[in-house]
């Protein structure tokens, strides 16, 4: 995105988004007695640039604000600080990265309470130059994961979830035209927990796909691979190989209608003590009408798979399945800014009876700078 405001080196883009105005009519999505309550979210924020010499500093500025009329206990203020320094020579760029996030938020698919946790990070890489096609970058960062010190469906969630991840990254790029690029990650990833060693897993993914500029005809990025997860130990420890991908791909027709189809698969860490993991995978499809003039209409399907594994990364024969549904209206102000009018309905399937719920969220939204 172009800077809005450029002041001799230093380029500022405020973005602004104030979303989900309206009733959600399961806050806490439970099973029985859900409680209906009026909500909001609003998030200003900065993207910045910052020329120093061959150096370039750039940076995410976010606030999060949630309100919740009746609810008190749900209200939150979150931060979200993310920078990179690089320095810009002929055939080499390395740089260096920070970040930290602090939310009120559903840690993943599989826990439906907000819950204050705490991301911070920092790593060191080189991108090199092989050819003027082609690109390999190499990097090594360190993630620690905090969430707040509360009790879930009996589990302290500190507890159980708390780690420290260790990832080391060689991706290689190849620009095949001037708005497509073949990308294949490599990445290998300790994650160490802090109070539940016995999670500790070791992995391999081997990820390419393909990146592609707004510009395209299809654009977005999507990526197809497969993840070797292992528990930590000697030889012969328990591993699995699954498939994982993440899609993000966009495609207008005719000027007039554009389908954003994502889709998601992949490990993630449970709270549940004898089914420590769980393999999510997703897909949603959005489809976006223009109605005359600057007005749209949209319509949205999804539906996740959360598939528990032992600690021994066999089968449990548990799924959780949540499916979403969703609809909405919108009024483009000009090209960065859209009011819009959404209805949502997400319901949860589980066999355990506790975990399942449904809920509509029904609210406006606008959006500036995104």
């Amino acid at each position: 995105m172009t800077p809005r405001i450029q002041l001799g080196p230093l380029g500022l883009t405020p973005t602004i988004s104030l979303t989900n105005i309206g009733v959600d009519t399961n806050v806490l999505n439970q099973a029985s007695n859900p409680q209906q309550d009026f909500t909001f979210t609003f998030v200003p924020g900065v993207d910045s640039t910052l020329e120093i010499g061959r150096g370039l500093l750039t940076s995410k500025t976010g606030v999060e604000m949630t309100y919740f009329a009746q609810v008190a206990t749900e209200r939150s203020v979150g931060f979200d600080q993310q920078g990179r320094f690089d320095l810009r020579f002929d055939k080499a760029v390395p740089y260096a990265t920070a970040g930290y996030v602090s939310t009120y938020r559903r840690p993943n698919a599989e826990i439906d309470a907000r819950v204050g946790q705490t991301t911070t990070g920092y790593g060191l890489g080189t991108k090199l130059m092989l050819g003027w096609r082609t690109s390999l970058d190499l990097g090594a960062r360190r993630e620690t994961l905090k969430l707040e010190d509360v009790t879930f469906d009996g589990v302290n969630l500190s507890t159980a979830l708390d780690r420290n991840s260790g990832i080391v990254n060689l991706n290689l790029n190849v620009a095949l035209t001037p708005l497509t690029t073949f990308v294949v990650k490599n990445t290998l990833q300790q994650d160490r927990f802090i109070y539940s060693p016995e999670r500790d897993t070791n992995s391999l993914s081997v990820v390419p796909g393909f990146e592609f500029k707004p510009s395209a005809l299809i654009a977005g990025s999507a990526y197809v691979g497969f993840r070797d997860l292992q528990v930590r130990g000697t030889a012969g420890a328990p591993s699995v190989v699954a498939a994982v991908a993440a899609v993000n791909l966009g495609y207008t027709m005719r000027d007039s209608t554009r389908f954003e189809v994502k889709v998601n698969r992949d490990f993630d860490y449970s709270y549940e003590t004898s089914e420590p993991y769980f393999l999510a995978s997703g897909a949603t499809l959005t489809v976006t009408q223009a109605v005359g003039g600057r007005w749209d209409a949209l319509g949205r399907i999804g539906r996740e798979n959360l598939d528990y594994q032992t600690i021994d990364l066999q089968p449990s024969g548990r799924r959780d399945q949540v499916f979403t549904y969703g609809t909405g209206v919108g009024y483009h102000l000009d090209i960065d800014a859209r009011i819009g009018f959404d209805v949502n309905y997400v319901s949860r399937l589980s066999p355990i009876a506790s975990r399942q719920y449904s809920g509509f969220q029904i609210g406006g939204s606008f959006r500036y700078g995104f």
